[in-house]
Protein backbone atom coordinates (compact mmCIF):
# COMPACT_ATOMS: atom_id res chain seq x y z
CA UNK A 1 0.00 0.00 0.00
CA UNK A 2 1.44 3.35 -1.07
CA UNK A 3 0.42 6.27 1.14
CA UNK A 4 1.24 9.92 0.51
CA UNK A 5 1.00 11.77 3.83
CA UNK A 6 0.61 15.55 3.67
CA UNK A 7 1.38 17.55 6.77
CA UNK A 8 2.00 21.24 7.48
CA UNK A 9 4.53 20.16 10.13
CA UNK A 10 7.46 18.14 8.77
CA UNK A 11 8.73 15.36 11.03
CA UNK A 12 12.24 16.51 10.07
CA UNK A 13 11.82 20.03 11.46
CA UNK A 14 11.60 21.22 15.07
CA UNK A 15 8.37 23.13 15.74
CA UNK A 16 7.42 25.38 18.65
CA UNK A 17 4.16 23.58 19.44
CA UNK A 18 2.67 20.12 20.04
CA UNK A 19 3.48 18.83 16.53
CA UNK A 20 6.92 17.92 17.92
CA UNK A 21 5.24 15.21 20.00
CA UNK A 22 3.18 13.87 17.10
CA UNK A 23 4.75 14.25 13.67
CA UNK A 24 7.91 12.15 13.91
CA UNK A 25 6.52 9.35 16.15
CA UNK A 26 3.52 8.91 13.84
CA UNK A 27 5.69 8.55 10.74
CA UNK A 28 8.03 6.15 12.55
CA UNK A 29 5.08 4.00 13.63
CA UNK A 30 3.49 3.91 10.16
CA UNK A 31 6.68 3.38 8.13
CA UNK A 32 7.10 -0.40 8.70
CA UNK A 33 3.50 -1.04 7.67
CA UNK A 34 3.35 0.64 4.24
CA UNK A 35 5.21 2.40 1.44
CA UNK A 36 5.10 5.80 3.12
CA UNK A 37 5.78 9.13 1.40
CA UNK A 38 5.71 12.44 3.28
CA UNK A 39 5.29 15.94 1.85
CA UNK A 40 5.55 19.06 4.01
CA UNK A 41 6.25 22.74 3.36
CA UNK A 42 9.83 23.86 4.11
CA UNK A 43 10.97 20.24 4.12
CA UNK A 44 14.20 20.33 2.16
CA UNK A 45 17.46 18.44 1.71
CA UNK A 46 19.72 20.53 -0.47
CA UNK A 47 18.56 20.37 -4.10
CA UNK A 48 17.00 16.92 -3.79
CA UNK A 49 13.35 16.58 -4.75
CA UNK A 50 13.03 13.32 -2.79
CA UNK A 51 15.16 11.36 -0.34
CA UNK A 52 14.78 8.47 2.10
CA UNK A 53 15.26 8.38 5.86
CA UNK A 54 14.68 5.15 7.80
CA UNK A 55 12.36 3.68 5.20
CA UNK A 56 10.31 6.85 4.63
CA UNK A 57 10.47 8.83 1.38
CA UNK A 58 10.40 12.57 1.98
CA UNK A 59 9.52 15.10 -0.72
CA UNK A 60 10.76 18.68 -0.76
CA UNK A 61 8.30 21.50 -0.12
CA UNK A 62 8.64 25.25 -0.62
CA UNK A 63 8.56 27.54 2.43
CA UNK A 64 5.18 29.10 3.17
CA UNK A 65 4.72 32.79 2.43
CA UNK A 66 1.49 34.37 3.64
CA UNK A 67 0.22 37.85 2.85
CA UNK A 68 -2.60 39.84 4.44
CA UNK A 69 -4.47 39.71 1.11
CA UNK A 70 -5.27 36.07 1.83
CA UNK A 71 -7.68 37.16 4.57
CA UNK A 72 -10.23 37.75 1.80
CA UNK A 73 -9.79 34.26 0.31
CA UNK A 74 -12.06 31.27 0.81
CA UNK A 75 -9.43 29.26 2.70
CA UNK A 76 -9.00 30.07 6.41
CA UNK A 77 -6.27 32.66 6.92
CA UNK A 78 -4.95 30.73 9.93
CA UNK A 79 -4.40 27.67 7.72
CA UNK A 80 -2.37 29.73 5.26
CA UNK A 81 0.22 30.32 7.95
CA UNK A 82 1.45 26.75 7.51
CA UNK A 83 -0.04 25.69 4.16
CA UNK A 84 0.13 27.90 1.07
CA UNK A 85 -1.37 27.73 -2.40
CA UNK A 86 2.09 26.68 -3.56
CA UNK A 87 1.99 23.81 -1.05
CA UNK A 88 -1.25 22.63 -2.66
CA UNK A 89 0.21 22.86 -6.17
CA UNK A 90 3.26 20.84 -5.15
CA UNK A 91 1.15 18.23 -3.35
CA UNK A 92 -1.16 17.86 -6.36
CA UNK A 93 1.83 17.36 -8.66
CA UNK A 94 3.13 14.65 -6.31
CA UNK A 95 -0.20 12.86 -6.40
CA UNK A 96 -0.12 12.83 -10.19
CA UNK A 97 3.46 11.50 -10.20
CA UNK A 98 3.25 8.95 -7.37
CA UNK A 99 -0.31 7.70 -7.94
CA UNK A 100 -0.71 6.76 -4.25
CA UNK A 101 -3.32 4.29 -3.08
CA UNK A 102 -4.20 6.66 -0.23
CA UNK A 103 -3.78 10.44 -0.01
CA UNK A 104 -3.78 11.27 3.69
CA UNK A 105 -3.54 14.66 5.41
CA UNK A 106 -2.59 15.45 8.97
CA UNK A 107 -4.36 18.57 10.29
CA UNK A 108 -7.10 20.59 8.62
CA UNK A 109 -4.56 22.99 7.11
CA UNK A 110 -3.64 20.38 4.48
CA UNK A 111 -7.22 19.78 3.36
CA UNK A 112 -7.03 21.81 0.13
CA UNK A 113 -5.17 19.23 -2.03
CA UNK A 114 -7.48 16.48 -0.77
CA UNK A 115 -10.46 18.43 -2.03
CA UNK A 116 -8.77 18.80 -5.42
CA UNK A 117 -8.08 15.05 -5.66
CA UNK A 118 -11.37 13.78 -4.18
CA UNK A 119 -13.08 11.32 -6.50
CA UNK A 120 -9.83 10.38 -8.26
CA UNK A 121 -7.79 9.20 -5.24
CA UNK A 122 -8.91 7.70 -1.95
CA UNK A 123 -8.56 10.48 0.62
CA UNK A 124 -8.40 10.62 4.40
CA UNK A 125 -7.56 13.22 7.00
CA UNK A 126 -6.74 13.34 10.69
CA UNK A 127 -8.42 16.28 12.39
CA UNK A 128 -6.33 17.14 15.42
CA UNK A 129 -8.65 20.03 16.27
CA UNK A 130 -12.20 20.76 15.23
CA UNK A 131 -13.08 24.42 15.75
CA UNK A 132 -15.60 24.97 18.51
CA UNK A 133 -17.25 27.76 20.40
CA UNK A 134 -15.27 29.60 23.05
CA UNK A 135 -16.30 28.15 26.41
CA UNK A 136 -14.44 30.63 28.63
CA UNK A 137 -14.27 34.33 27.78
CA UNK A 138 -11.79 36.45 29.75
CA UNK A 139 -13.06 39.79 31.00
CA UNK A 140 -10.56 41.61 28.82
CA UNK A 141 -12.59 42.14 25.66
CA UNK A 142 -11.19 41.85 22.17
CA UNK A 143 -11.35 44.79 19.83
CA UNK A 144 -14.24 44.95 17.37
CA UNK A 145 -11.94 44.27 14.41
CA UNK A 146 -10.31 41.28 16.07
CA UNK A 147 -13.71 39.88 17.06
CA UNK A 148 -14.99 40.29 13.49
CA UNK A 149 -11.91 38.60 12.04
CA UNK A 150 -12.31 35.73 14.50
CA UNK A 151 -15.94 35.26 13.47
CA UNK A 152 -14.91 35.30 9.80
CA UNK A 153 -12.29 32.64 10.46
CA UNK A 154 -14.84 30.51 12.27
CA UNK A 155 -17.19 30.74 9.30
CA UNK A 156 -14.41 29.66 6.94
CA UNK A 157 -13.45 26.72 9.15
CA UNK A 158 -17.10 25.71 9.42
CA UNK A 159 -17.37 25.68 5.63
CA UNK A 160 -14.14 23.67 5.45
CA UNK A 161 -15.55 21.17 7.95
CA UNK A 162 -18.71 20.76 5.88
CA UNK A 163 -16.64 20.23 2.74
CA UNK A 164 -14.67 17.51 4.54
CA UNK A 165 -17.87 15.77 5.59
CA UNK A 166 -19.12 15.78 2.01
CA UNK A 167 -15.94 14.99 0.05
CA UNK A 168 -13.41 13.03 2.13
CA UNK A 169 -13.50 9.22 2.23
CA UNK A 170 -12.09 8.74 5.72
CA UNK A 171 -11.80 10.98 8.78
CA UNK A 172 -9.80 10.25 11.93
CA UNK A 173 -10.40 12.19 15.15
CA UNK A 174 -9.03 11.88 18.67
CA UNK A 175 -12.21 11.92 20.76
CA UNK A 176 -15.81 10.77 20.72
CA UNK A 177 -16.85 14.39 21.09
CA UNK A 178 -15.17 15.27 17.81
CA UNK A 179 -16.72 12.22 16.16
CA UNK A 180 -20.14 13.55 17.16
CA UNK A 181 -19.35 16.84 15.40
CA UNK A 182 -18.85 15.07 12.06
CA UNK A 183 -21.29 12.20 12.54
CA UNK A 184 -23.13 13.14 9.33
CA UNK A 185 -20.00 12.62 7.22
CA UNK A 186 -20.43 10.49 4.10
CA UNK A 187 -17.03 8.89 4.72
CA UNK A 188 -15.66 6.52 7.34
CA UNK A 189 -15.19 8.19 10.74
CA UNK A 190 -12.89 6.54 13.30
CA UNK A 191 -11.58 7.61 16.71
CA UNK A 192 -7.89 7.03 17.39
CA UNK A 193 -6.09 7.46 20.67
CA UNK A 194 -3.46 10.17 20.65
CA UNK A 195 -0.05 8.57 20.40
CA UNK A 196 2.27 9.19 23.32
CA UNK A 197 5.87 8.30 24.10
CA UNK A 198 6.01 8.75 27.90
CA UNK A 199 9.20 10.11 29.38
CA UNK A 200 10.98 8.46 32.28
CA UNK A 201 10.53 11.58 34.41
CA UNK A 202 8.13 11.65 37.35
CA UNK A 203 6.34 14.38 39.29
CA UNK A 204 8.42 15.96 42.05
CA UNK A 205 6.34 18.99 43.02
CA UNK A 206 9.32 20.64 44.72
CA UNK A 207 8.20 24.13 43.66
CA UNK A 208 5.84 24.75 46.55
CA UNK A 209 2.64 26.67 45.74
CA UNK A 210 3.59 26.96 42.06
CA UNK A 211 1.06 26.24 39.30
CA UNK A 212 2.16 26.06 35.67
CA UNK A 213 0.49 26.65 32.35
CA UNK A 214 2.47 25.85 29.21
CA UNK A 215 1.92 25.85 25.48
CA UNK A 216 2.58 27.64 22.23
CA UNK A 217 1.90 31.13 23.56
CA UNK A 218 1.52 32.67 20.09
CA UNK A 219 -1.70 30.70 19.63
CA UNK A 220 -4.82 32.71 20.39
CA UNK A 221 -6.35 29.87 22.44
CA UNK A 222 -3.31 29.68 24.72
CA UNK A 223 -3.08 33.45 24.96
CA UNK A 224 -6.70 33.61 26.10
CA UNK A 225 -6.18 30.79 28.62
CA UNK A 226 -3.08 32.46 30.07
CA UNK A 227 -4.97 35.73 30.53
CA UNK A 228 -7.93 33.94 32.09
CA UNK A 229 -5.78 32.04 34.60
CA UNK A 230 -3.64 35.06 35.50
CA UNK A 231 -6.42 37.62 35.82
CA UNK A 232 -9.40 35.59 37.08
CA UNK A 233 -8.17 32.42 38.75
CA UNK A 234 -4.81 33.08 40.42
CA UNK A 235 -6.04 36.18 42.33
CA UNK A 236 -8.60 33.88 44.03
CA UNK A 237 -5.89 31.35 44.82
CA UNK A 238 -3.73 34.07 46.39
CA UNK A 239 -6.55 35.04 48.73
CA UNK A 240 -5.91 31.68 50.46
CA UNK A 241 -2.21 31.26 49.64
CA UNK A 242 -0.58 34.71 49.30
CA UNK A 243 2.69 33.22 48.02
CA UNK A 244 1.02 31.19 45.24
CA UNK A 245 2.58 31.69 41.80
CA UNK A 246 1.52 30.99 38.23
CA UNK A 247 4.39 30.23 35.85
CA UNK A 248 3.47 30.65 32.17
CA UNK A 249 5.92 29.08 29.74
CA UNK A 250 6.08 28.34 26.04
CA UNK A 251 7.28 29.63 22.71
CA UNK A 252 6.72 33.14 21.37
CA UNK A 253 4.50 34.75 24.03
CA UNK A 254 2.36 37.52 22.60
CA UNK A 255 2.47 41.08 23.88
CA UNK A 256 -0.72 40.43 25.87
CA UNK A 257 0.87 37.41 27.55
CA UNK A 258 4.10 39.28 28.31
CA UNK A 259 2.06 41.99 30.07
CA UNK A 260 0.89 39.40 32.59
CA UNK A 261 4.40 39.27 34.05
CA UNK A 262 3.61 42.54 35.84
CA UNK A 263 0.66 40.95 37.68
CA UNK A 264 1.11 39.86 41.29
CA UNK A 265 1.95 36.18 41.52
CA UNK A 266 2.47 35.71 37.75
CA UNK A 267 5.77 34.92 36.05
CA UNK A 268 5.95 34.74 32.27
CA UNK A 269 8.95 32.51 31.59
CA UNK A 270 8.61 32.25 27.83
CA UNK A 271 10.34 29.43 25.96
CA UNK A 272 12.17 26.86 28.10
CA UNK A 273 14.73 24.20 27.26
CA UNK A 274 12.97 21.47 29.23
CA UNK A 275 9.17 21.44 29.00
CA UNK A 276 8.88 18.35 31.22
CA UNK A 277 10.97 19.90 34.00
CA UNK A 278 8.43 22.71 34.37
CA UNK A 279 5.58 20.18 34.69
CA UNK A 280 7.42 17.83 37.06
CA UNK A 281 8.54 20.51 39.51
CA UNK A 282 5.24 22.42 39.78
CA UNK A 283 2.74 21.73 42.54
CA UNK A 284 -0.02 21.51 39.94
CA UNK A 285 -0.38 21.69 36.16
CA UNK A 286 -3.24 23.76 34.74
CA UNK A 287 -4.72 22.74 31.39
CA UNK A 288 -8.21 24.14 30.85
CA UNK A 289 -9.31 24.58 27.22
CA UNK A 290 -10.80 27.73 25.76
CA UNK A 291 -12.60 25.89 22.97
CA UNK A 292 -14.34 22.52 22.89
CA UNK A 293 -11.89 21.01 20.41
CA UNK A 294 -9.33 18.25 20.56
CA UNK A 295 -7.23 16.60 23.24
CA UNK A 296 -4.65 18.83 24.85
CA UNK A 297 -1.20 17.27 24.64
CA UNK A 298 -0.16 19.44 27.57
CA UNK A 299 -2.75 17.62 29.71
CA UNK A 300 -1.94 14.01 28.84
CA UNK A 301 1.81 14.68 28.78
CA UNK A 302 1.66 15.95 32.37
CA UNK A 303 -0.65 13.12 33.41
CA UNK A 304 1.72 10.53 31.90
CA UNK A 305 4.43 11.75 34.32
CA UNK A 306 2.11 11.56 37.35
CA UNK A 307 1.65 15.32 37.64
CA UNK A 308 -1.56 16.44 39.38
CA UNK A 309 -3.65 18.25 36.78
CA UNK A 310 -6.56 20.70 36.94
CA UNK A 311 -8.80 20.77 33.86
CA UNK A 312 -12.18 22.12 32.84
CA UNK A 313 -14.94 20.12 31.18
CA UNK A 314 -13.81 21.18 27.71
CA UNK A 315 -10.33 19.69 28.21
CA UNK A 316 -11.41 16.73 30.37
CA UNK A 317 -14.29 15.28 28.33
CA UNK A 318 -12.23 14.25 25.24
CA UNK A 319 -9.89 12.11 27.42
CA UNK A 320 -11.40 8.63 27.26
CA UNK A 321 -11.81 7.00 30.66
CA UNK A 322 -11.07 10.13 32.69
CA UNK A 323 -12.99 10.15 35.97
CA UNK A 324 -13.13 13.68 37.50
CA UNK A 325 -11.86 13.60 41.04
CA UNK A 326 -9.90 10.40 40.39
CA UNK A 327 -7.62 11.25 37.45
CA UNK A 328 -7.89 15.06 37.48
CA UNK A 329 -9.78 17.81 39.24
CA UNK A 330 -12.27 19.54 36.96
CA UNK A 331 -13.78 23.00 37.35
CA UNK A 332 -15.66 25.30 35.01
CA UNK A 333 -15.46 28.71 36.64
CA UNK A 334 -12.73 30.71 38.39
CA UNK A 335 -13.83 29.83 41.91
CA UNK A 336 -13.96 26.08 41.19
CA UNK A 337 -10.58 26.11 39.49
CA UNK A 338 -9.05 28.17 42.30
CA UNK A 339 -10.42 25.80 44.96
CA UNK A 340 -8.90 22.81 43.15
CA UNK A 341 -5.54 24.55 42.86
CA UNK A 342 -5.49 25.47 46.56
CA UNK A 343 -6.39 21.90 47.54
CA UNK A 344 -3.58 20.35 45.52
CA UNK A 345 -1.05 22.94 46.68
CA UNK A 346 -1.91 22.25 50.33
CA UNK A 347 -2.46 18.47 50.21
CA UNK A 348 0.57 16.78 48.68
CA UNK A 349 -0.78 13.28 49.36
CA UNK A 350 -3.98 14.04 47.45
CA UNK A 351 -1.89 15.47 44.63
CA UNK A 352 0.26 12.34 44.55
CA UNK A 353 -2.77 10.01 44.43
CA UNK A 354 -4.33 12.02 41.64
CA UNK A 355 -1.10 11.96 39.64
CA UNK A 356 -0.58 8.23 40.08
CA UNK A 357 -4.12 7.48 38.90
CA UNK A 358 -3.80 9.75 35.88
CA UNK A 359 -0.43 8.22 34.94
CA UNK A 360 -1.97 4.76 34.93
CA UNK A 361 -4.88 5.88 32.78
CA UNK A 362 -2.81 7.68 30.14
CA UNK A 363 -0.10 5.04 29.84
CA UNK A 364 -2.71 2.33 29.40
CA UNK A 365 -4.89 4.10 26.83
CA UNK A 366 -2.56 6.34 24.80
CA UNK A 367 0.10 4.62 22.68
CA UNK A 368 1.35 4.76 19.10
CA UNK A 369 0.49 1.09 18.63
CA UNK A 370 -3.18 1.84 19.28
CA UNK A 371 -3.00 4.90 17.05
CA UNK A 372 -1.59 3.19 13.96
CA UNK A 373 -4.07 0.33 14.32
CA UNK A 374 -6.83 2.83 13.58
CA UNK A 375 -4.92 4.44 10.70
CA UNK A 376 -4.33 1.05 9.07
CA UNK A 377 -7.94 0.01 9.57
CA UNK A 378 -9.17 3.17 7.85
CA UNK A 379 -6.70 2.77 4.97
CA UNK A 380 -7.66 -0.90 4.49
CA UNK A 381 -11.36 -0.03 4.44
CA UNK A 382 -10.76 2.64 1.83
CA UNK A 383 -8.82 0.24 -0.39
CA UNK A 384 -11.51 -2.43 -0.10
CA UNK A 385 -14.17 0.13 -0.96
CA UNK A 386 -12.28 1.00 -4.16
CA UNK A 387 -12.24 -2.63 -5.30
Amino acid sequence: MKVLLLTPYSPLIHHDHAANDLASPLVQALAPLMDLHVYAPSQQNGLLRSWQVEGVTYHAGSPVKRTQLERVGRYPFAARGSWSRQSTREAAALVQWLQPDILHAEYAQAFEPLQLCAGRTRTSITLHDLPGEIVIQPRSEMSYIRRWLQQLERAKFERMKNDMKCNIDGLIVFSERDRDKISSSRGIVEVASVGLNPTTGRWQGDRRHVAVFGGALWRSENEATAIYLAREVIPLVRQHLPDAELRIFGARPTAAVKELDADAGVTVVGEVDDYDDELQRASVTLAPAMVDAGILMKAIRAMAMGCPVVLNSASASPIAGLDPGVHALVGDNPSELAAHIVLLMQDREQARRLGQASMGLVRERFSWERTVEVYCRVFDQLLRART
